[in-house]
C-alpha cells in the first residue's frame, strides 16, 4: 500500500489536520476533472495490510515479486524524483496523518494544461513538516535549482522556478495543512476553503457528487475521473492517426466512453 500511493506523490507533492476540517472534496475546486485521494491515509495503509490483497502483498509467495517492484520503485522512481528535483518522497510519505489527494483542474483556457494540487494532512507532526519542507528548499538551492518567495493569501509559499525563467511548483503549509501545485490561484482557493471562507468546491460537482454518492463513500482510497472533461484532452494529445495507424478518438468512442 505504502509503495501504491507513494506514486502518487512522485507526480507532484503535498494537506490540513482534519479534524472537524473540511473534507476533501470541501477543499479541492469545482472544476478538479480527475482525483486519486485516501479520505484518511492511516487508515487506508491499515485496512490494507488486514485485509485479502495486501496479505497477499506481503505473503511469502510474493516476496520476490514484491521485492523485485519495490527496488524497482525506488530506484527507478523515487531516485530520480529525488535526484532532479530534490524531493525526498518517503519523508512526505511518513508524515501522511489524514486525507491525501492529488488532483487534475481543468486549465482556464483552451490549449493550455491542466493545473496540478496534490493536499497531504500531516496532523499534529506540524513541526516535523516544517523541517521537512525547509529541507527540501535547501535541496533545491544545493542543488542549483532556482527559487523564489511568493505570498498565496496571506500564506508564505516557495517557489520552484523552471529552465524557462517560469514557476513550475509552488509548495507550502498552512499549520498541518501541506500543499503543492502549480496555479497559485488554485492554492489560495484551498486556503480560503480550509478555513471555511471559499466557495465553488468539488462538492458542488454534480458529476463528483452522483459518483461519490454511489461508489466512493466508503472508500478508503480511490481514483475519480470527469471523463467527459479528461477524454476530450486525451484525445486533444494523442499521436495523429498518421503517426501510428490509429484513430485515438474513433476508439474510444467505440467503447462508449
Amino acid at each position: 500500500m505504502k509503495k501504491l500511493l507513494l506514486s502518487g506523490l512522485t507526480t507532484l507533492a503535498l494537506l490540513p489536520s482534519l479534524a472537524a476540517a473540511p473534507t476533501l472534496e470541501n477543499l479541492l475546486p469545482a472544476e478538479t476533472i480527475a482525483v486519486v485521494a485516501a479520505p484518511n491515509y492511516a487508515t487506508a495503509e491499515k485496512n490494507f495490510n488486514a485485509g485479502a490483497v495486501g496479505q497477499l502483498w506481503n505473503s511469502t509467495e510474493m516476496k520476490a515479486f514484491r521485492k523485485k517492484f519495490e527496488d524497482g520503485f525506488t530506484d527507478n522512481v523515487l531516485a530520480r524524483v529525488q535526484k532532479q528535483h530534490g524531493i525526498d518522497v518517503e519523508a512526505f510519505e511518513e508524515l501522511a496523518d489524514g486525507p491525501v489527494a492529488l488532483g487534475l483542474v481543468a486549465p482556464q483556457n483552451p490549449g493550455q494544461q491542466p493545473s496540478v494540487l496534490f493536499l497531504m494532512d500531516a496532523g499534529k507532526k506540524t513541526f516535523t513538516l516544517g523541517r521537512v519542507i525547509s529541507r527540501l528548499e535547501r535541496n533545491w538551492k544545493k542543488n542549483g535549482r532556482k527559487t523564489s518567495r511568493t505570498t498565496v493569501g496571506k500564506t508564505k509559499f516557495t517557489t520552484l522556478i523552471g529552465a524557462s525563467e517560469q514557476p513550475v511548483l509552488h509548495v507550502g503549509r498552512e499549520k498541518g495543512l501541506f500543499l503543492a501545485g502549480t496555479d497559485t490561484g488554485l492554492l489560495e482557493g484551498v486556503l480560503a476553503r480550509n478555513k471555511g471562507e471559499g466557495t465553488a468546491a468539488l462538492a458542488a460537482n454534480e458529476v463528483f457528487v452522483a459518483d461519490s454518492a454511489a461508489l466512493l463513500t466508503r472508500a478508503d482510497a480511490f481514483a475519480w475521473a470527469n471523463l467527459s472533461e479528461v477524454l476530450p484532452q486525451l484525445i486533444d494529445s494523442a499521436p495523429s492517426e498518421a503517426e501510428v495507424g490509429l484513430d485515438v478518438g474513433e476508439i474510444l468512442n467505440s467503447l462508449g466512453l
